[in-house]
């Protein structure tokens, strides 16, 4: 198939973003969100390149992009994602576009590739090994329907235990009341150095800067601060525990992001406290479905999950590459 490769500065991201929808149907992506996402990523001086696919008549068939993001626990390894229309799988778009974000990557100085997909590994799996990919252990999504959620109880329940944590030195607050305080962010990426070498997460995590918590947080539209809570320790002021909230990605859905507890606090329920509230919160302000994700291989969020009723939604496969040859090449 002959295809013609652009390299736009600002792509048309409502149409790149429906290429996406119909590659990967379970990665809803918005032209608006994705635009806004960019608009952050430039704002911040992260360096990303974009490239466009277009056969002989000038349809769009694929599409990629490589760079940095405004928030990641590995920064010095570039992320990218590959699109191809469904109709032209096969026919050398993908591999094409992969090889010429390999040579846009390296000009960032990357040597490890890293991105994730929730298309099966079966389907993933010609293409990631032709092309020397690994498979690195990879997340779980979920998803709770909250129309059914008891929410007197749920609060009663909250209120029993949240007295417990109250008693054992711990104030529970919202991130929008605690980040008004100076050292909040500093505090905040404190507890992600604590919490990060815990995180079985596929490569290991470098913890953010404070500066970038606050630009991923405070200048992202669909985060919740008011909906987010931290727990902090009275005594010292340090963060032990945080559950955060963003809008979805369709109307009436929520997302619960990183629920963790310091290791130092755990076992007393903090874990089930946050989530529990995250879900208390979400309904409370009209959202009908609450997803979240984590760590295929993190046993204990796994199972609280379960425990309180999420549903598998998808698996999200992280794929590694690696060049044999120096990035000078």
């Amino acid at each position: 198939m002959n295809i013609f490769l652009e390299y736009p500065e600002s792509p048309d991201h409502d149409a790149l973003a429906a290429l996406v929808n119909r590659a990967e149907p379970l990665r809803v992506k918005d032209g608006a969100a994705e635009r806004e996402t960019d608009k952050r990523r430039i704002a911040a001086g992260c360096a990303s390149r974009w490239v466009v696919a277009r056969g002989a008549d000038g349809q769009l068939v694929g599409a990629a992009w490589v760079g940095h993001e405004v928030f990641s626990f590995q920064p010095e390894h570039p992320r990218f994602w590959i699109a191809v229309e469904p109709s032209t799988r096969g026919c050398g778009v993908g591999s094409a576009l992969w090889q010429t974000i390999r040579h846009l990557g390296r000009a960032l100085g990357a040597q490890t590739f890293k991105t994730s997909t929730t298309v099966p590994d079966a389907e993933n799996s010609g293409f990631a090994h032709r092309h020397g990919f690994t498979r690195l252990p990879g997340f779980v999504g979920f998803q709770r329907a909250l129309g059914a959620v008891d929410l007197a109880g749920l609060d009663r329940e909250l209120a029993v235990v949240e007295s417990n944590l109250v008693r054992r030195g711990l104030v529970i607050r919202t991130m929008g009341s605690e980040s008004v305080e100076p050292d909040f962010w500093q505090r905040y990426a404190d507890f992600n150095g604590l919490v990060a070498p815990d995180l079985p997460g596929p490569v290991p995590c470098t913890v953010p800067s404070p500066a970038a918590l606050r630009a991923e947080i405070m200048d992202n539209p669909r985060a919740m601060m008011d909906r987010s809570f931290v727990a902090v320790a009275a005594a010292s002021g340090q963060i032990v525990g945080v559950s955060s909230l963003m809008a979805g990605s369709h109307p009436g859905e929520v997302f619960v992001g990183l629920t963790a507890v310091d290791a130092a606090w755990r076992r007393l329920g903090m874990a089930r406290y946050l989530k529990n509230r995250a879900m208390l919160e979400a309904r409370r302000g009209g959202a009908e479905i609450l997803t979240t994700m984590c760590f295929e291989g993190n046993a204990r969020m796994l199972k609280l999950n379960a425990d309180l009723g999420f549903s598998h939604a998808y698996d999200q496969s992280i794929w590694c590459h690696t060049p044999v040859v120096p990035p000078s090449e």
